[in-house]
């Protein structure tokens, strides 16, 4: 049984190998830390997951460690187990979201996806019938999201010449959209 204030071994003590002082980290401390670990998280593989980045956090940790390695040790558990669970919860809240917005753009009503369907091929019409530098614009502008003052420096205007001509190409683009 290992009494709970049995110091890590120390690179000193273990005349520099690192093998070995990991060896015996978790020789010393693996039940206690794999019991930490259960009580906080459930899934296996997560636990094991904790139980390894402690090992490796209380190696790193084995010069300055002088009293209550067992303290430490469970301190470390605590730590990386809550670490797990906070970057597991904000994965499935992002997944989440991500799978909402997925949900909502596919709960449309059939005949709305079928409009949507039309006007994006009027739409694709429409710009294939506008001169290829307005077509240009827009599809870089609006379609690629590329801000506005990106286009001017590239075209060598102003950004407010360039707010005309995309004007100018929207108001064509609609002149071919009402035809």
């Amino acid at each position: 049984m290992v009494k709970s204030n049995t110091l890590l071994p120390t690179r000193r003590s273990r005349a520099g190998v690192g093998d070995d002082r990991l060896l015996d980290i978790i020789r010393h401390h693996e039940r206690a830390i794999l019991k930490t670990c259960r009580r906080w998280l459930h899934d296996r593989q997560d636990v094991e997951d904790a139980a390894q980045e402690t090992y490796l956090r209380l190696f790193r940790m084995s010069d300055e460690v002088r009293t209550n390695a067992a303290g430490l040790a469970y301190t470390c558990a605590v730590h990386v187990s809550i670490d797990i669970n906070r970057r597991r919860r904000t994965r499935r809240q992002r997944e989440g979201a991500i799978a909402a917005e997925a949900s909502r753009r596919h709960d449309q009503p059939p005949r709305q996806a079928m409009m949507d369907e039309h006007a994006e091929h009027e739409v694709h019409a429409a710009l294939q019938k506008l001169e290829p530098r307005l077509r240009d614009l827009i599809v870089q502008r609006y379609f690629l999201d590329r801000p506005q003052v990106e286009l001017a420096s590239e075209a060598g205007v102003s950004p407010s010449t360039m707010s005309r001509r995309l004007d100018r190409a929207i108001q064509r683009l609609r002149t071919h959209l009402r035809a």
